[in-house]
């Protein structure tokens, strides 16, 4: 297992590589330096797409409390505040096995209460399904609107196509598993259940997430509060575009920068690196944007969440010391919890079962 997992590592680092080499064979050389110039110059856009990046992350912030109070779990605001950017940091240093949403689902798991715990470790899942959930409506919505222009340019053809069966693919899986209780109704759920070791996690977490069906409310705040992330994030994306210079409409960054978005979240890369700057390219292409300048401002889009999140850090740093714990110490246990993140998803489940017996 060891050995795959260095194994994936390294192709996704070799993927990273070589998309890179393409691409910088597509940039111009004086068309770059030009673009860094202007950078340099315009640092109050850096400052405010970097202050816009905080805004998406902070919006992230309050859609998953709401979540979690959404499932009688109260943890403070503060609380939340301080797991989800301490699990940003390790999305964006600490790529691997012991990556963000397991960091998120650890020390929310630790805060809860039993007979809570396997619900509060479910609300990191939900919360990135409702957030990528909600980007495909508006892309899907977006490309309707815009349809005349997806598809007279064949660099958006396929994008567009791609989003659209994206949403289909994502809505039949919505509409199956909110309709119908799977383990109730479909013996191969059943069999799965009882005949993995993870069985029992599983069917404990799609219950959690089934009852959101019941929680109307609840569905709306968390998916307006994904809005406002994007509309956020689209915003920094904007303000780095006019630092380096790309003279593009503002229709035009809601409309590719959430797609974008969408496409990248596939894990072929650390950080989707590579990917997202070939679609910046393609994409903005369209709008007559240069690949120097539209890759440039695709790099700055990560290094402003790469900022954000090194204030993650040093929460992380203080939040060790405060526990009495080194970071060697801190590190070495969340490191041990996501290789036996099966166990202690065990112990959860029976936890909570004993709670409710």
């Amino acid at each position: 297992m060891k050995y795959r997992r260095a194994l994936i590592q390294v192709t996704r680092y070799t993927i990273c590589a070589l998309l890179f080499i393409y691409l910088f064979e597509k940039m111009d050389g004086p068309d770059l330096r030009k673009a860094l110039a202007a950078a340099l110059t315009r640092w109050p856009d850096l400052l405010i797409g970097t202050a816009f990046s905080f805004c998406g992350l902070f919006a992230g912030v309050i859609r998953w409390h709401r979540l979690l109070h959404g499932y009688t779990i109260p943890l403070p605001f503060k609380k939340v505040f301080k797991i989800l950017f301490i699990g940003q940091f390790f999305n964006a240093f600490m790529p691997g096995s012991c990556g963000g949403d397991v960091v998120r689902a650890f020390y929310v798991t630790r805060e809860s209460k039993k007979g809570h715990r396997a619900e509060a470790a479910t609300t990191v899942i939900a919360d990135r399904l409702i957030g990528l959930l909600t980007l495909m409506l508006w892309c899907s919505v977006v490309i309707v609107w815009r349809l005349n222009f997806f598809l007279n340019h064949p660099q958006t053809k396929i994008p567009g196509l791609l989003m659209l069966l994206f949403l289909a693919a994502a809505l039949c899986t919505s509409l199956i598993f909110f309709r119908i209780h799977i383990f109730k109704k479909w013996r191969l759920f059943r069999h799965l259940e009882n005949t993995l070791r993870i069985g029992p996690i599983i069917r404990r977490a799609y219950e959690t997430l089934y009852t959101l069906r019941e929680k109307p409310a609840l569905l709306c705040q968390t998916v307006f509060y994904s809005l406002v992330n994007m509309v956020f994030l689209t915003l920094a994306c904007l303000y780095f575009g006019k630092a380096v210079g790309m003279q593009v409409a503002t229709r035009d960054y809601f409309t590719f920068f959430p797609i974008i978005t969408v496409l990248a979240s596939v894990p072929l890369t650390p950080g989707a690196l590579g990917i997202r700057e070939g679609l910046f390219e393609q994409m903005f292409s369209v709008v007559g944007a240069a690949a120097s300048n539209s890759i440039l401002a695709s790099l700055l889009v990560y290094f402003g969440g790469v900022i954000c999140s090194l204030f993650g850090g040093i929460i992380f740093m203080l939040h060790t010391a405060s526990a009495g714990s080194t970071l060697k110490e801190e590190w070495a246990r969340l490191k041990t919890e996501s290789i036996r993140k099966n166990d202690s998803s065990t112990d959860t489940l029976s936890e909570n079962q004993q709670a409710k017996g």
